[in-house]
């Protein structure tokens, strides 16, 4: 049987009306996740690579009822197709890694794929975890199809 702290990862895809340079452009907007991801309250880029984007970011965000704060790393090495990030440090998390992947589709849009591995460095209920979970993935989705729709 398997423990209830151990990684759990989730998945979804989604395709959006959009290109993927605009896709792209979004997702390494970090600073402005604020904006349009639900649950997270602020952003600070910490460090930024050769090209200006965020290469560290702290993040404070709403998260089982209370402020959460976590700094992750992203790598860009399949830049504009996948932008992938891994966690440094957080308070309650001790892994937080995932990817949003864009392919574009023979009309012109774009396949969105997110996925997220999350392992809490608490133990609570597999379900819990499964909600939060699909509340990441909806938010981050939802939030990038809202954004693209209102920078149009």
């Amino acid at each position: 049987m398997a423990s209830e702290s151990q990684t759990k990862s989730a998945s979804r895809t989604r395709t959006l009306g959009a290109n993927t340079e605009d896709c792209f452009a979004i997702v390494i907007d970090i600073e402005s996740y604020p904006e349009w991801v639900s649950g997270i309250s602020a952003v600070e880029v910490v460090s930024k690579d050769d090209q200006e984007r965020a290469k560290t970011a702290r993040f404070t965000a709403q998260s089982f009822g209370r402020t959460t704060s976590y700094v992750l790393e992203y790598d860009y090495e399949m830049a504009p197709n996948k932008l992938s990030w891994s966690l440094v440090e957080s308070d309650i998390l001790d892994e937080l890694s995932g990817s949003y992947s864009f392919t574009k589709t023979a009309d012109g849009e774009t396949q969105v794929d997110y996925e997220v591995s999350v392992k809490l460095s608490v133990q609570i209920p597999g379900f819990i975890q499964r909600r939060a979970e699909d509340k990441i993935i909806s938010s981050a989705l939802d939030g990038l199809s809202a954004r693209l729709a209102s920078n149009s």
